[in-house]
């Protein structure tokens, strides 16, 4: 096509993404070819990953690709339609009673996402009447929720929970408060003091919400998620997670008392307008709920290769380095600099995507080093030598 024939908004939108560019921002879609939980190829160039949230390598496991091939066997590819037109499969409920039961909660709902799932729960608990009080770092699909419901929103930086209660306290004029956070922080890998934000949230009488997205199959005894084994379980109100990290597949859910669920299923809109996950797709995550909730090994491997990490890191990386999860950042705060050592790990055949604004704040991009149960001490030593020579350079 001629440059003549170019639309004036194809015209303004060259010109943003030529800005994107300059600023190091500009983001394009990567073909790979998965052939392991933690390896790929790309244009022929084998490439060991440390980018993905695969923390167990469920997703490659013999018993959950099977669990899947016999469930797409019985019920097909897809589930049709939304379960409140199509009914639900026995698939689905039976997903949903044991992620209440693992989370310790009365019931469960499924979303086709975790975006989905978050969007989902607070567009639906939060109105025009109320305020939402966040942390500074919660995920977009939070903050996209918070956005779609109207309510007002106050936002406290990152785990400050003086101010925090401030906010709730300067919120008792509204019909409802929501308290959301994440508990383990998708860019930043450190953990949400759940604790705390209990105790706020019975003093001023609040609604708290958990994302419990990069907790749920990784942490606790059980991989129930960072509130297992605290007794806080039944103090919060919603505890949201994924399908799609630990449990390597796809899909969100939202898990509470009975009523709140009903509830859900009555108002959260991206349950109802949305078609549902394929049964299959439920039947694999059930699988992997079972051997993440039993095999104690696969959290032991994955602890090990983090203090493993931890351990060569501090040997030689400037800035002080706490492995609290499988979610270790490298600071390089200018984006033209993360890109370029994104850029030089590939090229010694390591993947780790440089982390831009928007999706961390300005002058914080990174390096989102993610760990897996599946890495090996070589592959991981692999990287260390990989890191250590880009500080070299």
């Amino acid at each position: 096509m001629s440059k003549s024939n170019i639309s004036y908004i194809d015209k303004v939108l060259e010109r943003d993404l030529d800005a994107l560019s300059q600023a190091g921002l500009f983001r394009e879609i990567r073909n790979t070819q998965r052939t392991s939980a933690v390896r790929a190829k790309m244009n022929g160039t084998p490439l060991l990953l440390f980018c993905g949230n695969d923390y167990l390598g469920l997703s490659q496991h013999s018993r959950v690709v099977r669990a899947f091939q016999n469930a797409a066997e019985r019920c097909g590819t897809g589930a049709g339609a939304a379960r409140l037109i199509s009914g639900s499969s026995p698939e689905h409920t039976r997903l949903e009673k044991k992620l209440a039961a693992w989370k310790r909660k009365e019931a469960a709902l499924l979303f086709s996402s975790g975006y989905l799932a978050n969007v989902g729960v607070i567009s639906a608990l939060a109105g025009k009447e109320d305020i939402i009080v966040m942390d500074k770092l919660c995920h977009a699909s939070i903050i996209d929720g918070a956005r779609l419901s109207q309510a007002t929103i106050r936002v406290f930086p990152h785990k400050n929970y003086v101010r925090c209660e401030d906010l709730l306290k300067r919120g008792k004029n509204f019909r409802r408060r929501l308290l959301v956070s994440e508990t383990v922080f998708s860019m930043d890998g450190d953990i949400a003091d759940t604790g705390e934000l209990v105790r706020l949230k019975e003093k001023y009488a609040a609604v708290l919400i958990l994302d419990d997205a990069h907790g749920t199959g990784v942490m606790g005894a059980e991989g129930r998620g960072v509130v297992d084994g605290t007794g806080l379980e039944g103090r919060v109100d919603v505890i949201v997670g994924t399908l799609s990290k630990a449990l390597g597949g796809l899909g969100g859910f939202a898990a509470g008392s009975q009523t709140m669920v009903s509830y859900l299923t009555n108002r959260a809109r991206t349950f109802i307008f949305a078609t549902a996950l394929p049964p299959a797709v439920c039947a694999a995550a059930y699988e992997a709920v079972m051997m993440a909730e039993k095999n104690r090994a696969l959290r032991q491997k994955l602890f090990s290769n983090m203090r493993h990490l931890q351990e060569g890191l501090s040997r030689f990386w400037k800035r002080p380095i706490t492995v609290e999860t499988p979610i270790i950042p490298l600071i390089y705060g200018d984006a033209q600099a993360a890109v370029k050592a994104a850029r030089q790990l590939y090229k010694k055949g390591i993947l780790i995507p440089a982390i831009r604004p928007p999706t961390v704040p300005k002058g914080t991009a990174r390096l989102r080093l993610t760990l897996s149960a599946a890495h090996s001490v070589e592959d991981i030593d692999q990287l260390l030598r990989a890191i250590k020579a880009l500080g070299n350079d």
